[in-house]
Protein backbone atom coordinates (compact mmCIF):
# COMPACT_ATOMS: atom_id res chain seq x y z
CA UNK A 1 0.00 0.00 0.00
CA UNK A 2 1.24 3.58 -1.18
CA UNK A 3 0.61 6.04 1.58
CA UNK A 4 0.39 9.75 0.52
CA UNK A 5 -0.67 13.37 2.54
CA UNK A 6 -1.99 16.38 1.11
CA UNK A 7 -2.83 18.74 3.92
CA UNK A 8 -5.65 16.92 5.60
CA UNK A 9 -6.24 14.16 3.22
CA UNK A 10 -5.35 10.83 3.72
CA UNK A 11 -5.04 8.37 0.70
CA UNK A 12 -3.97 5.21 -0.22
CA UNK A 13 -3.50 2.76 -3.05
CA UNK A 14 -2.68 -0.11 -3.41
CA UNK A 15 0.35 -0.74 -6.09
CA UNK A 16 0.70 -1.98 -9.53
CA UNK A 17 3.83 -4.51 -7.76
CA UNK A 18 0.45 -6.56 -7.38
CA UNK A 19 -1.28 -8.26 -10.34
CA UNK A 20 -4.51 -7.23 -9.33
CA UNK A 21 -4.38 -3.78 -7.69
CA UNK A 22 -7.91 -2.23 -8.30
CA UNK A 23 -9.48 -6.06 -7.02
CA UNK A 24 -7.07 -5.42 -3.96
CA UNK A 25 -9.11 -2.06 -3.63
CA UNK A 26 -12.77 -3.27 -4.18
CA UNK A 27 -11.77 -6.44 -1.75
CA UNK A 28 -10.85 -3.90 1.25
CA UNK A 29 -13.59 -1.48 0.63
CA UNK A 30 -16.33 -4.73 0.81
CA UNK A 31 -14.54 -5.62 3.90
CA UNK A 32 -14.68 -2.28 5.64
CA UNK A 33 -18.22 -1.72 4.46
CA UNK A 34 -19.07 -5.27 5.96
CA UNK A 35 -17.61 -3.75 9.52
CA UNK A 36 -19.93 -0.77 9.28
CA UNK A 37 -16.88 1.65 8.34
CA UNK A 38 -16.95 3.81 5.37
CA UNK A 39 -13.64 4.02 3.82
CA UNK A 40 -11.84 3.19 0.67
CA UNK A 41 -9.05 5.00 0.33
CA UNK A 42 -9.16 8.50 1.32
CA UNK A 43 -9.40 8.99 4.90
CA UNK A 44 -11.11 12.69 6.38
CA UNK A 45 -10.75 13.09 10.18
CA UNK A 46 -12.68 15.61 10.98
CA UNK A 47 -13.44 16.90 14.59
CA UNK A 48 -16.80 14.79 15.02
CA UNK A 49 -14.62 11.59 14.97
CA UNK A 50 -14.45 10.29 18.27
CA UNK A 51 -11.63 8.30 19.63
CA UNK A 52 -13.90 5.26 19.19
CA UNK A 53 -14.26 5.81 16.09
CA UNK A 54 -10.60 6.29 14.97
CA UNK A 55 -9.88 3.14 17.13
CA UNK A 56 -12.86 1.26 14.92
CA UNK A 57 -11.44 1.86 12.18
CA UNK A 58 -8.43 1.24 12.59
CA UNK A 59 -8.74 -2.12 13.82
CA UNK A 60 -11.42 -2.72 10.84
CA UNK A 61 -8.56 -1.63 8.21
CA UNK A 62 -6.34 -4.38 10.20
CA UNK A 63 -9.05 -6.95 9.32
CA UNK A 64 -9.45 -5.94 6.04
CA UNK A 65 -6.14 -5.60 5.23
CA UNK A 66 -5.38 -9.56 5.80
CA UNK A 67 -8.23 -10.62 3.87
CA UNK A 68 -7.10 -8.44 1.20
CA UNK A 69 -3.53 -10.40 2.26
CA UNK A 70 -4.68 -13.87 2.65
CA UNK A 71 -6.51 -13.60 -0.81
CA UNK A 72 -4.44 -10.98 -3.28
CA UNK A 73 -3.72 -13.89 -5.83
CA UNK A 74 -7.60 -14.57 -6.22
CA UNK A 75 -9.70 -11.55 -5.27
CA UNK A 76 -12.66 -12.90 -7.61
CA UNK A 77 -13.03 -15.99 -5.23
CA UNK A 78 -14.15 -14.03 -2.55
CA UNK A 79 -15.36 -10.97 -4.09
CA UNK A 80 -19.08 -10.82 -3.24
CA UNK A 81 -20.51 -8.64 -6.31
CA UNK A 82 -19.46 -7.38 -9.50
CA UNK A 83 -15.98 -5.31 -9.67
CA UNK A 84 -15.73 -1.78 -9.50
CA UNK A 85 -14.67 -0.02 -13.05
CA UNK A 86 -11.62 1.90 -13.44
CA UNK A 87 -12.57 4.91 -14.86
CA UNK A 88 -9.79 6.61 -14.64
CA UNK A 89 -7.02 6.00 -17.28
CA UNK A 90 -3.60 6.95 -17.60
CA UNK A 91 -2.45 8.97 -21.16
CA UNK A 92 0.57 6.72 -21.87
CA UNK A 93 -2.58 4.19 -22.60
CA UNK A 94 -4.97 5.91 -24.45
Amino acid sequence: VKLASVSNLETGTFNDLYDDPMGMKALFYQEMVKQRVLFSNVLYIQFSHTRDDIIKTIAASDKAFEKVAENKNDVDSVLEGKRSLDIFIKRDKI
